[in-house]
């Protein structure tokens, strides 16, 4: 039996959250795939996507796994996320998630919101050996130079919108090392 289709109210991330529930499909592997990202976000590939999804448990739980290149570089991954909890602004759902690539390595426990955007609430560790080269793979264009080497963060985090907040962290970068509240906002 099919799954009903999405009311216009439900938003994308949560048809995504929602992915596999009601429907008999417990596993999906993907091999040698490749995901186009739209032209809002530019329009580049992202490559050589293996992956495995697995809701087998049938509980709404899901548990993911496998790699993709982006920008030249091999980014693996690891999620594992819990059964969907609807909010009354859209859905909560538990997540742990490990990424690792050369510019980045990045553990995050706690909460995804899903709303009309994404909002994470949670303990997060991360290491970055060139900050540097972490900016030019990411788009963002920096000189060459000799700073921004060696940054480690870790605590309780929240990402929402263009701000990511550290409360209590840790921090090290170039160095030198610090503890206590860090806020970033991006733009453009």
């Amino acid at each position: 039996q099919a799954p009903s289709a999405p009311t216009s109210q439900e938003t994308q991330a949560a048809r995504i959250a929602n992915l596999f529930a009601g429907t008999n499909v417990r596993t999906v592997r993907l091999r040698d795939g490749r995901i186009t990202l739209p032209p809002s976000l530019g329009g580049e590939t992202i490559d050589k996507v293996q992956a495995r999804f697995d809701a087998s448990a049938n509980t709404g739980a899901m548990s993911s796994f496998g790699s993709f290149d982006f920008r030249n570089e091999t980014v693996r991954f690891a999620l594992d996320s819990a059964k969907p909890v609807a909010t009354e602004t859209g859905a909560a759902v538990p997540v742990g998630l490990t990424l690792n690539s050369s510019p980045l390595a990045l553990k995050f426990s706690g909460n995804a919101t899903i709303t009309d955007s994404l909002k994470l609430d949670g303990e997060v560790q991360t290491e970055i050996a060139d900050v540097r080269r972490l900016f030019r793979w990411s788009g963002i264009a920096l000189p060459e130079g000799k700073s921004l080497q060696g940054l480690t963060a870790s605590g309780t985090a929240h990402f929402g919108g263009t701000t990511l907040s550290f409360d209590d962290g840790v921090f090290t970068l170039d160095g030198n090392t610090a503890d206590g509240v860090l806020s970033v906002a991006m733009g453009a």
